[in-house]
């Protein structure tokens, strides 16, 4: 760490233009509006393996379209020009905006297509926002004839200093009224220890980082949501589990690349009997993950990588882990062996304009001695496999994309001996990659439509069938089928499992949602979800959810 510190010194030390480097947060539809343009072949050498990136290098992508200006829609064009704006590229800025022109102007600079800032600064080094965190969620749910709603205030700073330094912090509070259970519904709420640990109707969220980027290189430590994988169900770190604590480091060398990330994991405490205090004192027991991925683009239609991944628990920190330029497979071994270890592969293939494919196996384990024996499904030999294919123009109308995507859990994956969860790969018991059990296999289709600069609509599908372990009406395991993150093998149980044995579990998800920004960086959202589960043809249950949202965001 000492070492890339002391580079960054070095590089930060030159001068160069001024440039934004805080980075656009993972789940913005700017990357949906790259991807676009990148399947149309519009953009080149756009890669979304690990999200976010900075508003730097967004902005230069953005730049690679309006030199291609002619090749794009008018919907495509006019969303470049929206995107210009939020990105601060046109100098369009109102400072203060609350404080400067209220009440008298307020209602003529609501109109205006300018980033509305509550306040900001910016100088020829540096540049500061200031704005609200604005969201109101009111869920509908038909079957239990029941509603709740969700307001979430709070305030965001962000900026960046000269062209390496950028900065974020968040903080928010929330309020439910109606229905708790409706609103547990909404993922923010539903992970949210105020809300579901002490019974108040409030729920909280913070993110903060400080960021270096010079050049090729980038360093940041903070909170933030990342997202590391290929296609709609990343395997590696998907928006399902809570955000993380983490160091991440960034390097790029010609076709070559690296990305690390160490993350600090929770695990559910657990309560040892202080006979002092007469009472149970709850302990958090330390957890972690670290990644880390080399990644080959020997041409702006291919690129594929070699990514390994740890998990460990239950002691200090270790600095092999800490090490982007090791083997942690023969680390850990080394550690005596006393962690959970995967690596994976993956590759995209732009085949033609407007036709992507993609690919990712990650293995848990891999034991070629059992595979002559055994066969692929032996407990020996656990992995995880996804495909993606997107499709977009010109295959398609212009403004359109469709993705589709098949991901296969095997029995076992993801799970590991150890005490609790502390070596699963789960973060506070929510799988840290798709939001799947072992033993499952999820087919799934995404189509979204940009019908002008101002409204999005997508609409999405889900089948997923899962093989549950089979217990008794007592609850006891009667038989285990690699089914549940927590139960990993024992002696006993079959070594060979086959995909989806067990109880099989079907659920279908049919979703549509439409967003409106009928004033920049103010939007109207809604939302239905369709929710059919069966449990081996039997046990059938259903939800439809209707969801209104009102947020202000500029990007």
């Amino acid at each position: 760490m000492k070492l890339i510190f002391f580079l960054f010194l070095l590089l930060i030390l030159q001068p160069s233009n001024f440039c934004q480097v805080e980075n656009v947060p993972a789940d913005n539809y700017v990357y949906d509006y790259l991807k676009v343009l990148s399947v149309k072949g519009i953009i080149t050498g756009y890669d979304d393996m690990v999200l976010p990136l900075s508003k730097k290098t967004i902005t230069n992508y953005l730049e690679e379209a309006e030199r291609k200006k002619n090749l794009l829609s008018d919907n495509e064009k006019e969303l470049l020009k929206k995107l210009k704006i939020k990105l601060d590229l046109t100098g369009k800025v109102d400072n203060a905006v609350f404080t400067d022109v209220f009440p008298s102007d307020m209602s003529l600079l609501l109109g205006k297509d300018k980033a509305k800032y509550f306040y900001s600064y910016k100088d020829s080094s540096l540049n500061i926002y200031i704005n609200p965190i604005i969201e109101d969620k009111f869920i509908y749910s038909k079957d239990k004839n029941s509603t709740s709603n969700l307001l979430d205030l709070g305030g965001k700073l962000y900026g960046t200093y000269s062209d390496w330094f950028g900065f974020y912090l968040s903080a928010s509070n929330g309020f439910e009224s109606g229905d708790r259970s409706i609103a547990e519904l909404d993922q923010q709420v539903n992970q949210s220890f105020t809300f579901n640990n002490t019974g108040i109707n409030y729920f909280d969220h913070t993110e903060g980082y400080f960021r270096l980027e010079k050049g090729k290189l980038g360093l940041e430590i903070g909170r933030e949501r990342i997202l590391w994988g290929r296609g709609i169900n990343k395997l590696f770190i998907s928006n399902n589990a809570p955000v993380i604590d983490f160091i991440k480091f960034n390097a790029s060398l010609g076709i070559f690349s690296l990305d690390f990330l160490h993350g600090w994991l929770v695990q559910p405490p657990n309560y040892t009997w202080d006979t002092i205090l007469s009472s149970y004192v709850k302990n958090k027991n330390p957890k972690y993950i670290a990644l880390s991925r080399i990644g080959v683009n020997p041409s702006n239609n291919l690129s594929f990588g070699i990514s390994q991944t740890i998990i460990y628990a239950n002691r200090p920190l270790e600095l092999a882990y800490l090490n982007p330029f090791l083997f942690f497979e023969s680390a850990q071994r080394s550690l005596n062996d006393l962690d959970n270890s995967f690596i994976a592969f993956d590759a995209k293939y732009r085949v033609i304009n407007g036709l992507e494919l993609s690919s990712v196996i990650n293995f848990d384990d891999i034991d070629f001695k059992t595979i002559s024996t055994e066969g692929f499904g032996s407990i020996q030999t656990r992995y995880a496999w996804q495909t993606n294919l997107i499709i977009g123009n010109p295959l398609l109308p212009e403004n359109t994309l469709l993705s589709l995507d098949y991901v296969i859990l095997r029995p076992y994956v993801f799970s590991h001996f150890g005490i609790g969860e502390s070596l699963s790969y789960t973060n506070n018991g929510y799988m840290i990659g798709p939001n799947l059990q072992p033993n499952s296999i999820e087919f799934s289709i995404r189509l979204s439509y940009i019908l002008n600069p101002d409204i999005i609509i997508s609409a999405g599908f889900d089948n997923i069938r899962h093989g549950s372990n089979i217990y008794d009406t007592n609850g006891n395991l009667v038989r285990n089928v690699g089914g549940d993150v927590s139960q990993y093998y024992k002696i006993g149980d079959s070594r060979r499992t086959n995909i989806l044995d067990g109880i099989l579990d079907v659920t279908n998800k049919i979703s549509f949602n439409l967003e409106y920004e009928f004033i920049l960086g103010f939007y109207l959202g809604f939302q239905y979800d369709y929710i059919s589960f069966n449990k081996s043809g039997f046990d059938n249950k259903q939800e439809n959810n209707f969801w209104g949202v009102f947020r202000y965001n500029i990007l």
